[in-house]
């Protein structure tokens, strides 16, 4: 059975506006999508997926201020 290297989560900031954004590194050709749920139990949804390269990913999520909490996990599909 192959095992797949980790996506890390890197350089976590919220601005003063109530966005979130971060780092994910990851190996190069590995999709990840990155999901939300407001209660850590159920209802995750993608928000975004991509396919990384040679460096970091970058995500920002531009919805996260109209929400009191939101929680996020990346995935690899």
């Amino acid at each position: 059975m192959a095992t797949s290297a980790p996506v890390i989560f890197t350089g976590s900031l919220v601005s003063s506006g109530g966005q979130v954004s971060f780092n994910l590194t990851g190996p190069a050709g590995l999709t990840v999508v990155v999901e939300v749920s407001i209660n850590l139990v159920n209802n995750w949804l993608p928000i975004w997926t991509n396919t990384f390269g040679l460096g970091i990913l970058p995500f920002s999520d531009s919805q996260s201020e109209v929400f009191s909490q939101r929680f996020y996990r990346a995935r690899s599909p």
